[in-house]
């Protein structure tokens, strides 16, 4: 009987076909072999998987070591490597501490009654000022002791110090969500609401006045609304091709792999058009103003842009008055940008659903009706345009997107504004049109994948970018089915080129190779000292053939493998055994669908809140240390406007901000690092980062209220991720995801490719802020104090309070928020894009001290 069964499968297996409701990840149809039943097998599988992948990950530290000892890398070092100053965290112990949210919570109350009624007593004023030097003694006390427990750490050579990054970068025991690139579903079009395009010069009027237009990939001919890849000019007279720029998917598909700067393509990112358009020849054709001269003394015509903000051009002073062109120039990108935004992301001809259609048709004449009987009861209700609001400035603390010389899209204030499927859902399902995965360890695991028995998968993840990117072979994997009797499969999968990610969600630190654990120290340092002496070998010569090199590389490691399974042998089994049960468990959905069971509710129900939920890890019984470092997993909850009503609330951070677009149905082409640049280079027109660090973390680190008073620019690298911890982490991990290709050179005129000491630099950057983080975390995670005072985050009854930990600073960059002051604004330029730069930064100064002092 069991034969039977076993040869049914096997040949049902090679044909299988893609759940009823589809799936979001294309997959090859390969082979599957029955291991047997999931619940005798699972454990043992997902434990001999992890390991395989632990030797992945720790031959890529290896080669990295290696390669980093080449003779042009000896004399490559960093400021940021030495500097031991760790700071910034100040504001993060504030938002998790239980006398400070207890404070906090009481500021509101006050607040809330100094509106309602006249002030309080003179009494009532001195009990709230001795509360809060209390809550700020409290406090004080434990930054102070975690201060000096940093200060005391004994500094490292160099070279144990990078290995030390390096196995702390791989997260042998770190959980992360990765929310994979995808394309709108073709059937599902209310998913497909387009970003912000790249524009370009179309064509100039008679009066001169720049028609711009959304750019298009020269391949798909479908406009770019991210980052692009532009051939360089020594290539551009060279080419045989007329790929002028291309998009990301387009660069993805035919050179992602190649060899390095090989299509002469770099790396650009989407920035405001107003410097390439606006010739020195359009400039004094659009300008009319006779106070500004349009040329020198000796006769030779002068630039009028970038706008000098002294010259005297015309002002409109009110309605109907004349303005300048080069003033108004702002107005014609935001235009533009409105106008490239009312098309679907997809140009495909979409096959409609019968019953979607239906739904769709009926929720349009329903639609209509309402709509009718608000017109007769609200006459000046909200429509569905564009605001087009003119006004002559920004400045000011109280300032929102609406203020300034721009079209501002109010979405969330018309309810019409969310797509009508989609209002179903966004609260319950707010992620449903990204895919998301659960990296644990060196395994991810996820649905929706088809071809995977209609369940989940279990594969090994791409290897890390730390130096030269290398595809990897054929590696196992895992499916289990979703049946009465779960069962297991495995195969040999083709590992591919490196996935392209949104974002990830770091979730758990663990605590391998950051010294949590004094007991751990001796046998950690072993291991380090045994990678710094391997990566001495020649295991890399070029006359080895690839079997012989691999057969070096394994005996090397098989003496640290064993010191390393020592080492977090009994976490890793704790780790899997929760996986394996949440996988067991008949409540726990495997197949896929986009409304009962998306990528984020299986991620969700596969992580364990009562063994990752608290912030810091108390001693676990079976390991009688602690599981982790530090967990940032959150209770599945409403995702409600954070409501802000003191310097004390924690507003929401980067990475939170950047997925609810997609919530509301916002198909963003960008990750979220090439999103985040997209305020210095495209709305802020700056052309380039202001300040040090926001090549790799593109956000100004200055805080709002005076609550810190070091400003971005004066920081240091540690002060600048630690004002966003959450985020920093789970940044640092998409980093380390991308290779050079997904960053402009240097030098972009000449190279198309950052070269190998900058592509060096970059990742030592991206790996000391990860130790910055680590360092702080860990003298938090040994702090009794710190400890006593974070254990109410998650066993409080509010689910949506556990996002306090996820929160940032109180932002003083001027215009950063997508939802400024709980409202969603969608604003297209800063009315400083016509300026000079000098000019610029002035203007961007007198909003960022408002906010900030206020």
């Amino acid at each position: 009987m069991r034969s039977r069964r076993f040869a049914f499968t096997i040949r049902t297996s090679s044909h299988s076909v893609q759940s009823d409701s589809g799936d979001i990840t294309k997959a090859e149809n390969l082979p599957w072999n029955l291991i047997g039943d999931a619940k005798d097998n699972l454990f043992k599988e997902l434990e001999r998987l992890y390991w395989i992948g632990v030797q992945q990950d720790l031959e890529s530290v290896l080669c990295t070591l290696r390669e980093w000892r080449a003779p042009q890398y000896q004399n490559i070092s960093l400021e940021d490597e030495s500097d031991n100053f760790v700071h910034g965290y100040d504001t993060f112990i504030d938002q998790v501490s239980e006398a400070s949210r207890a404070f906090a919570d009481e500021v509101a109350k006050w607040k809330e009654q100094e509106d309602k009624l006249p002030r309080g007593t003179y009494i009532e004023a001195l009990a709230r000022s001795a509360q809060a030097m209390e809550t700020d003694r409290k406090s004080s006390q434990i930054k102070t002791a975690i201060r000096q427990a940093i200060e005391d750490q004994p500094e490292e050579e160099i070279d144990r110090h990078r290995t030390r990054m390096l196995l702390q970068a791989v997260g042998f025991l770190d959980i992360e969500k990765l929310v994979e690139h995808r394309p709108p579903l073709d059937d599902l079009s209310f998913w497909k609401r387009p970003a912000i395009p790249q524009l370009k010069l179309d064509s100039v009027t008679k009066s001169g006045v720049p028609m711009l237009t959304p750019m298009r990939c020269a391949f798909c001919s479908n406009v770019i609304r991210g980052s692009m890849y532009r051939q360089t000019a020594t290539r551009k007279d060279q080419r045989q091709e007329s790929a002028e720029v291309i998009c990301e998917d387009c660069y993805r598909e035919k050179y992602l792999g190649k060899s390095i700067g090989a299509a002469g393509l770099v790396k650009t990112y989407k920035h405001c058009i107003l410097r390439e358009a606006i010739s020195p020849q359009i400039s004094r054709q659009v300008c009319y103003c006779e106070d500004v001269p349009h040329r020198d003394p000796e006769g030779k015509p002068l630039t009028l842009f970038p706008v000098d903000k002294d010259a005297k051009h015309l002002k409109a002073a009110g309605p109907g008055r004349v303005e300048c062109g080069l003033l108004k120039l702002p107005e014609v990108v935001a235009e533009a940008k409105y106008g490239g935004m009312q098309t679907l992301t997809s140009n495909k001809k979409q096959k409609k659903n019968k019953a979607l259609a239906e739904e769709k048709k009926e929720h349009e004449e329903r639609q209509a009706s309402e709509s009718e009987k608000r017109q007769k009861q609200e006459p000046q209700q909200l429509q569905l345009k564009p605001k087009i609001v003119k006004q002559l400035s920004q400045h000011g603390p109280n300032r929102t997107a609406e203020t300034g010389t721009a079209v501002a899209v109010s979405e969330a204030e018309a309810a019409e504004d969310v797509p009508f499927f989609l209002k179903r859902y966004t609260e319950k399902y707010p992620f449903g049109n990204v895919h998301m995965a659960l990296r644990v360890g060196p395994l991810v695991l996820e649905n929706g994948v088809a071809h995977t028995q209609r369940g989940a998968l279990v594969s090994l993840r791409s290897r890390l970018a730390f130096q030269s990117t290398n595809f990897g072979n054929a590696t196992r994997s895992l499916a289990l089915s979703e049946e009465k009797t779960r069962l297991l499969w495995w195969q040999l999968r083709p590992s591919g080129p490196p996935k392209r990610f949104k974002s990830v969600m770091k979730q758990v630190i663990g605590s391998p190779f950051t010294g949590l654990e004094a007991n751990d120290v001796s046998l950690e340092n072993r291991i380090i000292d045994s990678l710094i002496s391997a990566s001495q070998i020649g295991f890399d010569d070029p006359g080895l053939s690839p079997r012989d090199r691999q057969t070096w590389m394994d005996k090397l490691l098989m003496p640290i493998m064993g010191d390393l399974k020592d080492l977090i042998r009994s976490q890793v089994s704790v780790y899997l055994r929760s996986i394996t049960l949440r996988l067991l468990d008949s409540q726990t959905k495997l197949r896929w669908s986009p409304t009962s069971n998306n990528c984020q509710n299986f991620c969700d129900s596969i992580l364990d809140l009562t063994t990752f939920g608290s912030l810091i890890a108390s001693p676990h019984e079976e390991t009688q240390s602690p599981l982790y470092l530090m967990s940032f997993v959150c209770r599945p909850a409403g995702y409600d406007k954070p409501k802000i009503k003191s310097k004390f609330d924690v507003p929401r951070g980067l990475t939170e901000e950047y997925l609810l677009r997609f919530r509301y149905g916002r198909h963003d082409d960008a990750d979220i690092i090439d999103t985040l640049q997209e305020y210095w280079h495209d709305w802020g027109a700056f052309g380039q980062h202001l300040y040090r660090y926001q090549d790799l973390f593109p956000w100004d680190c200055t805080e709002a209220f005076g609550r810190y008073p070091m400003t971005c620019g004066e920081c240091n690298l540690a002060k600048h991720v630690w004002a966003f911890p959450f985020d920093s982490w789970s940044i640092i991990a998409l980093h380390l995801t991308r290779d050079r290709s997904n960053y402009p050179p240097s030098d972009a005129g000449k190279a198309s490719i950052m070269s190998n000491s900058d592509w060096m630099k970059n990742r030592l950057l991206v790996l000391t802020a990860q130790g910055k983080l680590a360092t702080a975390a860990v003298q938090m995670a040994k702090n009794s104090v710190f400890q006593e005072c974070t254990t109410w985050l998650h066993k409080q009854r509010q689910p949506a309070l556990d996002r306090l930990k996820l929160g940032g600073i109180h932002r003083a960059q001027p215009f950063s928020h997508y939802y400024d002051q709980g409202e969603y604004h969608h604003y297209f330029t800063a009315s400083w894009a016509h300026l000079k730069l000098e000019d610029q930064i002035a203007e961007r100064g007198i909003c960022a001290t408002a906010i900030r002092g206020r």
